[in-house]
C-alpha cells in the first residue's frame, strides 16, 4: 500500500488545472445562490395565457405515444389548410380580387 502512496498536492483553486467546463458557469451559479435561487414561475411564462398554459400541462401529462398521434394530427390540419388555403388563393386570382382598380 505504501507504494500506491503519492505526495504529489492537487491544487484545485488553480484555473490552470481546473478550468471552468462552461465559461461563466461559476459566476452565474454564485449570482443565482446570491438571489437565493430561481424564481417558482419561468420567465417565459409570463407572456402565455391561461389556456395556453392548460395546454402545455395537459401535454406534459400525455405519453410519447399520445404525443406522436397528437403530431400526426397537426401535421393532417396543417396539410389540409394549406390545401384550403391553395384553393382559395387560386380562386380569387381567378376572380381577379387581389387586383388594382384602375383610377377612372
Amino acid at each position: 500500500m505504501e507504494r500506491l502512496k503519492s505526495d504529489e498536492s492537487m491544487k484545485r483553486s488553480s484555473p490552470e488545472m481546473w478550468p471552468e467546463s462552461i465559461p461563466g458557469l461559476n459566476a452565474f451559479v454564485a449570482e443565482r445562490v446570491r438571489d437565493g435561487g430561481e424564481s417558482p414561475i419561468p420567465p417565459w411564462l409570463d407572456d402565455l395565457g391561461e389556456s395556453e398554459i392548460n395546454l402545455l400541462q395537459a401535454f406534459a401529462n400525455k405519453t410519447p405515444r399520445e404525443l406522436m398521434t397528437e403530431m400526426r394530427l397537426l401535421l393532417n390540419k396543417a396539410y389540409h389548410l394549406g390545401l384550403e388555403e391553395a384553393k382559395e388563393t387560386a380562386r380569387g386570382k381567378y376572380l381577379k380580387v387581389l387586383e388594382r382598380r384602375s383610377q377612372q
